[in-house]
């Protein structure tokens, strides 16, 4: 591969500065999401993974878009007793 570019080679390759922030992969609908949690109930999109490019025209997967989790609560699957 050849880089043609006026930028020195030490900063083109250089290792990010400052500490990386934890990004988790979720799932919406059939497409795939990396989002950087905020806190326990918000994330912020990074990237959208999918094979469809009409998904990366929608603007609900917009990478920067803040994200609101929804709490459910536990549902028990258990039989009633008789």
């Amino acid at each position: 591969m050849i880089l043609y570019t006026i930028v020195p080679p030490d900063q083109l390759w250089a290792a990010p500065v400052g500490p990386s922030s934890p990004v988790m992969e979720i799932a919406a609908g059939t497409v795939r999401l990396l989002v950087q949690p905020l806190d326990p109930r918000r994330a912020r999109i990074v990237r959208l993974i999918s094979p469809n490019p009409n998904d990366f025209l929608r603007p609900q997967f917009q990478p920067g878009r803040i994200l609101e989790f929804r709490v459910f609560s536990h549902v028990s699957l258990s039989s009633p007793q008789a």
